[in-house]
């Protein structure tokens, strides 16, 4: 074995990284023992990855973390306290800008020695999650019971708002590579097919079907992405209430159709195929199931055994044999579902696993495919000449990954000795560094424990290993201690962190595993200047964070390095092309600045294997991209004479980024005076008095950081009308609060002139005060109160002011009760009255069904009565099937949940009838069953027969025939089709073809017909 002692990193030349084309993919070697079709299974993994459902809230996904170039990208709550718990940089809901970056930062900010600190934040900018509750159960819905938690850190005025964790989330693509994932590599390199901590969890268990059900360890080797997959599912802060189980989720997504509220691009290189966007454009989900998913790719040992149930107490499994008699108990899993964890983590991995930017302008060079620019170049050399290729080494750019650690002999190089920042030799994992991000103490990474107390380090592993001190079990898989060192050398693992790779670095900001750094220029700060605390964490400071003399005053290297680090972007990755393609996402974005309880949803759209650019979507661009400056366009505003005028001159302004504007600057007018109202909204315009004609000023607006300038042309006109109020009839919920009343909606002015709402009236039975930018009136109708409340409100123009009223319906919302129906397999349009347990507390309200989920088994449809819907099972469908309907009083919605029991009776086997009968006859018997059967038993009736078109037919008496009556004269073929039912609800049709023959005639020749008879 190999083992390295670097004294200096510059000093040991490293051969120039090959193409990432050139480097196998790392699978586990034992992976047919599980998998069955690596397609199959990678189909489950990205359906499973971009799912919503899988989150409590029916919100987070994987992907609501890793959807921009397998990172995140947002901006507005993204902010955790850190170690001191007390935020810094932003408080929960900010949205942060390039101002706020970077959170360690020195007046000159690359020279490390000399330059005093201007800002220093522990906070980390990473991802948000899940508001803080605690799991109750399953619902049988995308969204899980639970009970809310008050929070009293993630809050704005005491409404919790989304949790955000605690580490900056890393890409997924190229994460195949990494031997250990998450920043402080706790998902294990080996897959216990439960959680990430590999073979600590002695109590990890699957179920295997040897003979029957039986509780067995497992250990998947080169799975830390698997590991790294069953994590955020069940963390608090990310995707789950707290005390979720894997059983419990799986069962919760085995009976949800996949993908069911997203649509998938018929063209999605991996799940174009299953996207119902096949069938009708607008479906969303997947045409399959998650159970028939991981029958496909999974071995049949791990789902197939349905006579035993699984238990967990304390998480250890109990088989007992199924109750016969009832359905299972939410406590109760199948084999299928007990084993989710198992399906989840190595669909994931084969999935993630096919997320390899492999075509950057750096393969293509090193396959001799294309050439560097001159910059390109001098960056490169840069690259190679500081070092930077001893933490960011290989063609994966970092040494935690498993061509840096695993040689020919497969043994994996996971200790290394080295020098550290005190000049101390010391062991450390490889791969895993502290540079001085961070202050040691705040969070100590690498050095931390899992769940069960064992050290995530294996350099902590090994020297328990060595001491006896680790069960026999764990020992196995822990490497030994580098040579010359033993129990008792000194490790350097506390604030160490695993090197994230290089590749399509340029669209994976913010850096770090704190996120405390939005641009690649800011990082080359960093390491310019030797990091941020060189002096406080030295005892385990990697050596070659010192200074740069060969950066520092020298900004053209920065542009090389930074022009090098450009050629690892894969133009696919920008674009989203294949592989890189993906579902529809929504992901929470904040929350609404009005309202904190209520999440601000942004769309990620779904796009194809041919990318975004070829559905019209912009690439991805980099954290925090290049501002562009806002947009101000000319006003021409009319006023009256002598009037005090609201003039909103930001209707017509925007911003290309989505940036919030406003007005800050206004120059003062010829003939009127000019003010910025409050919080840049509006600008204060008053005319001179007596003046009449046109007056103009110009008003800047900026976005935070570039501004734009317009001109405002105003006319004011001598001769003034009063303007125009309209009574206004609106709806409220009953119990809601600051409800936003358009105060001018039906209001208009005779002269356009700009109207604003100057005094409001008090209701009954509410409060009102008049709205920030003076068009709007805040209205809250009194706790428990619901029906008509009244008051006035006054418009002006600026000179004249007039009075109209507003009328409120304050309504409460209807109650909708869940249903349960039972329909038989094989039926259609089954009318199910949802309604006949629904009720509206405000007695005039008329209710409808409005809305309904697509069903799992079936198609339901709203009936033409809007009081019903119409349901119909797939041929061939049995079990339980669930949708949900929203349920108006066309003021206000609310949901219940259908479950339709579909029975297992067949539809009978019914064939087609001939038969013959005279011209003339009256009632001709046709037993038309007695070529039909009933398919599961019993007998049938006839329970309804067409019209024929040339006689009578009706159903004979008993129901088991038909009677059949020719017309009068008529000769030649009828047909007419009945249906037999099997009295369970299973009906079936046939067609009789009734051939109806004239009465015989006899012919003789001529002469013959009186001749007597002879023989």
């Amino acid at each position: 074995m190999l083992w390295r002692l670097p004294t200096a990193r510059a000093e040991i030349p490293l051969p120039e990284p090959p193409s990432l084309k050139w480097i196998p993919i790392p699978e586990p070697p034992n992976l047919s023992e599980y998998a069955r079709d690596r397609q199959a299974a990678i189909r489950l993994g990205k359906a499973l990855f971009w799912d919503m459902q899988v989150g409590s809230d029916g919100i987070q996904a994987c992907a609501s973390c890793h959807f921009k170039a397998g990172a995140d990208g947002r901006v507005k709550n993204q902010i955790n306290p850190g170690a001191n718990g007390t935020f810094q940089v932003a408080g929960p809901n900010a949205t942060l800008t390039s101002a706020d970056f970077p959170f360690h930062e020195r007046q000159a900010p690359a020279d490390q020695q000399e330059s005093p600190v201007i800002r220093d934040s522990d906070d980390i900018s990473t991802s948000q999650g899940m508001r803080r509750s605690r799991f109750v159960d399953i619902s049988g819905t995308a969204v899980d019971v639970t009970t809310p938690q008050d929070d009293p850190v993630f809050n704005v005025g005491g409404v919790e708002t989304r949790r955000v964790a605690g580490r900056n989330a890393p890409t997924v693509v190229n994460a195949v590579f990494n031997y250990a994932n998450f920043s402080d590599g706790r998902a294990n390199n080996i897959f216990n097919g439960v959680n990430p901590f590999g073979p600590t969890d002695l109590n990890a268990r699957i179920l295997v079907n040897e003979g029957g059900l039986q509780a067995v360890q497992v250990r998947i080797h080169n799975a830390s992405l698997a590991s790294q997959a069953v994590g955020p599912p069940l963390n608090d802060f990310e995707m789950s209430g707290t005390g979720r189980s894997f059983p419990k989720l799986g069962k919760k997504m085995l009976r949800l159709r996949p993908l069911e509220r997203q649509l998938v691009h018929t063209s999605d290189s991996v799940l174009g195929a299953l996207s119902r966007q096949n069938v009708s454009p607008g479906l969303r989900g997947l045409a399959t199931s998650y159970g028939e998913m991981i029958q496909a790719a999974f071995q049949p040992d791990y789902w197939e055994i349905t006579n035993q149930v699984v238990t967990f107490q304390g998480g250890v499994p109990s088989i007992l044999p199924r109750p016969t008699d009832r359905d299972l108990t939410s406590d109760e899993f199948t084999q299928m579902e007990a084993n989710f964890s198992l399906f989840f983590g190595l669909a994931i991995q084969l999935y993630e696993a096919t997320l390899v930017s492999d075509d950057t302008l750096f393969d293509r060079v090193r396959e001799g495919r294309a050439t560097y620019t001159p910059i390109q170049r001098r960056g490169l050399d840069l690259f190679n000449a500081l070092g930077c290729t001893e933490c960011h080494g290989g063609a994966e750019f970092t040494n935690a990954s498993f061509s840096a650690l695993v040689f020919g002999d497969g043994i994996p190089l996971l200790v290394e000795r080295m020098v550290m920042g005190d000049s101390r030799v010391s062991n450390y994992d490889t791969g895993f560094y502290n540079i001085g991000v961070t202050r040691t103490g705040n969070d100590i990474g690498r050095g931390g424990t899992d769940p069960f107390g064992y050290p995530l380090s294996f350099a902590r592993l090994g020297a328990l290993k060595e001491q006896g001190a680790l069960p026999a079990e764990i020992a196995r898989y822990v490497p030994d201690l580098p040579p010359n060192t033993s129990a008792t050398t000194r490790l350097a693992v506390d604030g160490s962190f695993k090197t994230p790779s290089l590749r399509n670095v340029e669209l994976t900001g913010p850096y770090f595993h704190n996120g405390s750094y939005a641009s690649l220029s800011q990082v080359i700060e960093f390491y310019t200047r030797g990091g941020n605390f060189p002096a406080t964490n030295r005892e385990t400071l990697d050596p070659g964070i010192v200074e740069i003399g060969q950066l520092q005053g020298h900004p053209e290297q920065w542009g090389a390095l930074v022009a090098f680090l450009l050629t690892l972007t894969d133009e696919r990755v920008r674009d989203e092309r294949a592989p890189f393609d993906h579902p529809e996402v929504f992901v929470p974005n904040g929350a609404n600045d009005a309202n904190p309880a209520e999440d601000v949803m942004v769309q990620v759209p779904a796009v194809g294997a041919a990318g975004r650019a070829a559905q019209g979507l912009p690439p991805l661009e980099a954290f925090l991209s290049a501002n562009r400056a806002p947009i101000a366009a000319d006003d021409v505003p009319i006023v009256p004479q002598n009037s005090v005028n609201y003039i909103k001159v930001l209707g017509n302004d925007g911003d290309l980024d989505g940036d919030a504007i406003a007005v800050v600057a206004v120059t003062q007018a010829v003939h009127g005076s000019t003010a910025v109202g409050p919080g840049g909204s509006y600008i204060v315009y008053t005319p001179t008095t007596g003046f009449a004609g046109f007056d103009n000023f110009t008003y800047t607006i900026t976005d935070g950081s570039l501004t734009a300038a317009a001109r405002v042309t105003v006319t004011v006109h001598a001769a003034n009308r009063a303007p125009d109020a309209v009574a206004e009839f609106v709806n409220m919920p009953a119990n809601s609060s600051v409800n936003a009343i358009e105060g001018l909606l039906n209001d208009r002015d005779q002269d356009g002139d700009s109207l604003t709402v100057v005094a409001v009236g008090q209701p009954a039975h509410g409060t009102t005060t008049i709205g920030p930018m003076r068009d709007t009136i805040l209205y809250t109708p009194n706790p428990g109160f619901a029906g008509l409340d009244s008051f006035s409100h006054s418009i002006s123009d600026g000179v004249l002011t007039i009075t109209s009223m507003i009328v409120v319906t304050v309504n409460r919302p209807p109650v909708a009760a869940n249903d349960s129906f039972t329909v038989p397999g094989y039926s259609v349009n089954n009318a199910l009255r949802v309604l006949a347990n629904d009720a509206d507390p405000d007695p005039n309200d008329r209710l409808r069904v409005v809305a309904i989920t697509p069903p799992y088994k079936g198609q339901a449809a709203i009936g033409p009565s809007d009081d019903v819907i119409i349901y119909t099972p797939r041929p061939g469908e049995t079990g339980t099937d669930q949708f949900v309907y929203a349920l108006s009083d066309r003021f206000l919605v609310s949901f219940a949940t259908v479950t339709v029991d579909i029975s297992g009776n067949r539809p009978p086997a019914s064939n087609n009838d001939v038969v013959t009968v005279a011209a003339n006859s009256v009632n001709n018997l046709i037993d038309v069953l007695a070529n039909d059967a009933a398919s599961d038993g019993g007998s049938l009736t006839i329970t309804s027969v067409t019209a024929a078109q040339n006689g009578l037919v009706s159903i004979a008496a008993g129901g088991r025939s038909l009677l059949y009556t020719p017309y009068t004269g008529f000769v030649g073929t009828d047909t007419f089709t009945y249906t037999a039912s099997d009295g369970a609800g299973a009906v079936s049709s046939a067609t009789v073809t009734v051939t109806v023959r004239g009465p015989y005639r006899y012919y003789f020749p001529a002469g013959l017909r009186d001749a007597p008879a002879s023989w």
